[in-house]
This record gives structure tokens, C-alpha cells and sequence, in this order.
């Protein structure tokens, strides 16, 4: 049963984004994209419903 937290994983390293989602997944959390670059993850955000919260973490990514 999951958790009800909804993420998304980012690393440039596609197998530990791959590990980073099965361990994730295994312990509840609903994993909504694992990619592997920073414009991935705007897209991602964009085409979600997930949040960024930290404006800073965000502004990182553009």
C-alpha cells in the first residue's frame, strides 16, 4: 500500500534513476517519472500534476 507521497527522481546516471524507482516504488512511494536530465524533468513537470515546492530547486533545473 503506498504512502500517497508522489515524486519524481532525477539523476544523470540512467541505471541508478532505474534502482533510485524500484527502491522507491518497494517502499510505497508513487514514483511519477524517473529521467535523466534537467529538461526531462521541466517536461515532466509540465505535463503532471506534480508540484516543485522549492523555488530554488526549480530555478536549479532551468
Amino acid at each position: 500500500m503506498g504512502n500517497g507521497i508522489r515524486i519524481a527522481i532525477v539523476d544523470d546516471h540512467p541505471l541508478v534513476a532505474c534502482g533510485l524507482r524500484k527502491a522507491a516504488e518497494a517502499t510505497g512511494f508513487d514514483v511519477q517519472g524517473a529521467v535523466t536530465s534537467s529538461s526531462q524533468f521541466m517536461q515532466l513537470l509540465a505535463e503532471s500534476t506534480l508540484r516543485c515546492r522549492h523555488q530554488r530547486l526549480l530555478d536549479a533545473f532551468r
